[in-house]
């Protein structure tokens, strides 16, 4: 049977309806009801299709012009709940889709997608994404996005995303939040990073930043967690490739009074501090050791008081009660009983 089309122009009511019905693999409905109605229109139409052939398409719409569109689907009431497109499926099958995109070029231009989400309102609410994805189940595990690649290309991106404001500095590539005691972003791989990120700036940027309001004890603007006790495996690491010095692998400020970076561990070391040709630890400032110091050894070192710029006297502890230097050796006294004693020369700086 050929498909039929119906036009249907109804003046009085200010509509306009085209209604296509496929042939074959249909029952009891209509392929397609493209509708524009204007005012006054009280009645409305629906369209209720059902392929019952496999592989068969109810709609085939092709765009073969340079910058056309295949298909446009535009809800342009101000109020309501209204939607553009609506694709649903209620298949169980793998790779089952609500509404698919395909992007089959192998060069494809500047900002080209598969399927892609613009906004073009100044929200001033934050409200209004590109994209918005909803998971409405209350007991599932099913993410409201979910992005995934195949490709084993090493810089191929489950999730990328870009802020293209280079001027202001402002908003964020990737946002995460959640209002009650989830995780805003969590990203897990069998192998790599989890989550990734970098900043191609030479300014002021960071490749990961977290915040949090929360002022509950334990809570973090990033955390951190691992289950392994393999050499150097680390809930939270940080590396710095940086040749010479000043830079640090992981640095921890407080504005305040507070803590700058704080170590605990139940059995094992707090803090471990390692370098084969410089300080394990160093410290600007007082230490203070509240419980046992243990040292294989010890020394210090004061500014020569014969040279301070340029040399320094080394010392090794005396353990006493009282606060003393002690210098010894063999000296020959004069007539008188007098002596000269020459300290040790001051190491050079």
């Amino acid at each position: 049977m050929p498909r039929k089309l119906l036009y249907t122009a109804l003046f009085g009511a200010v509509a306009v309806a085209l209604v296509v019905i496929p042939s074959a693999g249909s029952a009891n409905g209509s392929a397609l009801i493209i509708g524009n109605v204007g005012t006054g229109q009280t009645n409305s139409a629906t369209a209720n299709t059902v392929l019952s052939t496999t592989g068969i398409l109810g709609l085939d719409v092709e765009a073969s012009s340079a910058n056309a569109t295949a298909l446009k689907g535009s809800a342009t009431a101000t109020t309501g709940a209204s939607g553009g497109v609506l694709g649903t499926t209620d298949s169980t099958g793998s790779f089952s889709t609500g509404v698919l995109g395909v992007l089959s070029s192998s060069t494809p231009g500047t900002n080209s997608a598969a399927v892609k989400g613009v906004t073009s309102s100044d929200s001033s609410n934050g409200y209004g994404p590109g994209v918005y994805g909803i998971a409405v189940s209350a007991t599932g595990t099913a993410p409201g996005v979910l992005r995934e690649t195949s490709s084993a290309s090493p810089i191929a991106d489950g999730v990328r995303g870009i802020n293209g404001n280079a001027s202001s500095g402002g908003g964020n590539g990737v946002y995460g939040s959640h209002a009650g005691h989830g995780v805003g972003v969590r990203g897990s791989v069998g192998s790599g990073d989890g989550i990734f990120g970098y900043t191609t700036s030479s300014g002021l940027g960071y490749g990961v930043s977290g915040f949090t309001f929360s002022t509950a004890p334990n809570a973090s603007g990033v955390y951190g967690s691992i289950d392994s006790n393999a050499a150097n495996a680390a809930g939270v690491s940080g590396y710095n490739m940086g040749a010479n010095c000043c830079g640090m692998g992981v640095a921890g400020f407080h504005a305040h009074q507070g803590i700058g970076v704080y170590g605990e561990a139940l059995n094992g070391f707090a803090v471990s501090g390692f370098s084969p040709n410089n300080w394990s630890g160093y410290f600007q400032g007082s230490v203070n050791v509240v419980g046992t110091l243990y040292k294989s050894s010890g020394a210090f070192r004061i500014d020569n008081p014969l040279d301070p710029a340029h040399s320094y006297l080394q010392h090794s502890f005396v353990e006493s009660p009282d606060m003393k230097n002690v210098y010894d050796g063999v000296v020959t006294t004069s007539r008188k009983g007098f002596a000269i004693v020459k300290l040790p020369p001051g190491s050079r700086r």
